[in-house]
């Protein structure tokens, strides 16, 4: 277990990137209607690895084959596979669907963990994932009339979600390695744009410059590659070594509430109870899962 500033250290990281994925989420909506899901995953990991270059101009070797496969296992699964679903999730489904269900990555994090790893998980954990669950639908869905489901999306959302817990699980350990984390994500980087291009052909997405270049495309991009991708990756994975996957993944519960209040800032609608009862019952299961007697640290 780590020191105290490192920990407080890494809750702070987690807390920062879901501010940031949660207002992202709109970026991503934005630009799928006109690029498709692989082309908007390409252009973001791409300008998010020249930033990352830029960063830290060196490269490293890894010693061992291990840290390898394990890099290879991260871009798969927290890159390319998550991306795809996600934002194939966006084109036939509710951003609130898709938020609500890509929100259950901590609770599949602990199970895996459990299954895999033999962690502990205390039954503070789950009740605080049921808290914040119930809080995310409310945030979600409060106010909302009707109530659409799309077998299709939903799927594909929970597939996003499951392919976050494996790459926050299987992170943790590229984390341990002792590589500089700059070097260890900009290789994930690197292998999730390799592994994306054949996706790019198979279904058959055709990126024109024309769109890329328009001001709302270039700015939401860069919101993407610069601050989601490059950025927030950096902080994840180090918040992940500091406090452990199960612990920085409950931070993912901050996100839909995140995202609602950026939509009604955006639209110029008032913050409703519906909002302020779902932030409330949210925070309360994150502080109920973080007082798990100290179990949930892998």
């Amino acid at each position: 277990m780590g020191s105290t500033p490192d920990r407080i250290k890494g809750h702070l990281l987690a807390f920062v990137s879901v501010l940031v994925w949660g207002v992202s989420f709109i970026s991503t909506k934005i630009l799928v209607a006109d690029m498709g899901p692989i082309s908007v995953l390409l252009c973001r990991m791409c300008l998010g690895y020249v930033i990352l270059w830029l960063m830290y101009p060196k490269w490293e070797s890894f010693k061992e084959l291990r840290t390898e496969l394990y890099l290879i296992i991260c871009a798969v699964s927290g890159v390319t596979l998550y991306y795809l679903c996600e934002n194939s999730a966006l084109m036939f489904t509710q951003a609130s669907n898709t938020s609500i269900l890509v929100s259950t990555a901590p609770l599949l994090t602990g199970i895996l963990a459990h299954w895999f790893t033999g962690q502990s998980v205390g039954k503070l954990f789950y009740l605080g994932f049921i808290l914040a669950f119930v809080g995310i639908i409310i945030v979600s869905w409060g106010g909302s009339d009707i109530v659409e489901l799309n077998p299709r999306g939903d799927l594909l959302a929970l597939g996003a979600a499951l392919c976050w817990a494996v790459y926050s699980l299987v992170a943790k350990c590229v984390g341990d390695s002792g590589m500089n984390i700059i070097t260890l994500t900009r290789r994930i980087f690197f292998y999730g744009i390799i592994l994306s291009l054949p996706f790019y052909y198979i279904l058959g997405e055709h990126l024109e410059f024309s769109v890329l270049v328009k001001p709302v495309m270039l700015l939401n991009m860069a919101l993407l590659g610069v601050f989601s991708s490059a950025l927030c990756y950096l902080a994840w994975n180090r918040a992940i070594t500091l406090i452990g996957a199960v612990k920085t993944n409950m931070y993912i519960y901050v996100t839909p509430v995140v995202t609602v209040i950026c939509l009604a800032i955006v639209l110029s609608e008032a913050v409703t109870m519906y909002i302020v009862t779902g932030t409330l019952l949210i925070l309360a299961g994150l502080v109920v899962s973080s007082f798990d007697g100290g179990k949930t640290q892998g």
